[in-house]
């Protein structure tokens, strides 16, 4: 991948802040109760449409599938924050169906960002991922910008 090993924290890193998190729990009356991963490693491919991605695409799922095996070590929730338009089938995805269903699989909760501050344009920027995590039991969150601007 362009983007380099600077692409994803390490897996020490995960544990670490699973660490943290547990040590905070262990100090506090209030816990928390997981982590939220907002990694984005389709800023550095050349096409995202490209199926020279799919590699790529699979070190995301497998990142992904390790925190969440740290966390729920730990006892700990994953929430994963992904774009709208990852739930559009395209040859760069490597398990020929929409990438945003094998995240919702792994995933605890589903953050996802819209990036719109049109309401009537949300759910159907959502709406596949919604359906999908709703029929796996998925909690999720929609993620709304909160100023309007030059991007449609």
């Amino acid at each position: 991948m362009s983007g380099g090993d600077d692409v994803y924290p390490t897996m020490e890193y995960v544990e670490e802040q699973a660490n943290k998190i547990l040590d905070y729990n262990n100090n506090h009356t209030t816990k928390i109760v997981g982590m939220a991963l907002d990694v984005e490693p389709w800023i550095y491919f050349e096409d995202q449409n490209s199926t020279d991605n799919q590699d790529d695409w699979q070190e995301y799922l497998d990142f992904m599938a390790q925190a969440r095996d740290i966390l729920h070590q730990n006892g700990l929730k994953i929430s994963i924050a992904i774009p709208f338009w990852i739930d559009r089938q395209t040859a760069s995805f490597p398990n020929d169906r929409p990438i945003n269903y094998d995240v919702i699989d792994i995933a605890d909760e589903i953050i996802v960002m819209t990036y719109t501050v049109y309401k009537d344009r949300i759910e159907s920027y959502a709406k596949s991922s919604l359906e999908y995590a709703s029929s796996k039991g998925i909690d999720i969150k929609i993620a709304l910008e909160m100023d309007k601007n030059d991007n449609d």
